[in-house]
């Protein structure tokens, strides 16, 4: 009986050390990258493109996690200071709110991505930044190009055959 009121009792703790430490599977990620895009009223390719601008190295698209020694969280390179609002160590959560912050950038800009990429990434200058820009802005085609977030054919549709 008591083993099963601990369990009852740390299975909530178990369930969200569990979120935290998974990483997703990039089709995971896609999924919510489209989900949120769409609640902000963005391009998915685009919000997609950011993350893998900030992240991505190497053979990876986009990374999960600490990186720069712990200073920032990806996939959207958010400081870890934001950790005091959100759970930014939670892929969810820093998906969610790297996205959010996008839209409120370019909304504050007029929708000027270059402006509004000025504001959401300060570190960089100068030809730095141009390359900054134009690498999330090669990164977006190719999501577009892949397909990445179209929906297959037919998909929702219900078929009909003849018997």
């Amino acid at each position: 009986m008591l083993s099963g009121i601990l369990l009852i009792t740390i299975q909530p703790m178990l369930a969200h050390a569990s979120q935290i430490v998974t990483t997703p599977t990039m089709q995971e990620w896609y999924q919510h990258v489209k989900l949120t895009a769409k609640k902000y009223k963005l391009d998915p390719n685009l919000c997609a493109a950011l993350a893998a601008g900030e992240s991505g190295i190497g053979n990876q698209i986009v990374r999960f996690g600490p990186v720069c020694d712990g200073k920032f969280y990806a996939p959207y390179n958010i400081y870890r200071g934001a950790l005091k609002k959100w759970d930014i160590a939670d892929w969810r959560v820093n998906t969610e709110v790297g996205i959010m912050l996008l839209a409120n950038k370019l909304e504050d800009h007029n929708n000027n991505l270059r402006a509004a990429l000025r504001t959401y990434n300060t570190g960089d200058k100068g030809k730095k930044f141009d390359a900054y820009v134009n690498n999330i802005k090669r990164l977006q085609k190719w999501f577009k190009e892949k397909k990445t977030f179209e929906d297959p054919p037919n998909s929702g549709r219900c078929q009909m055959t003849k018997h």
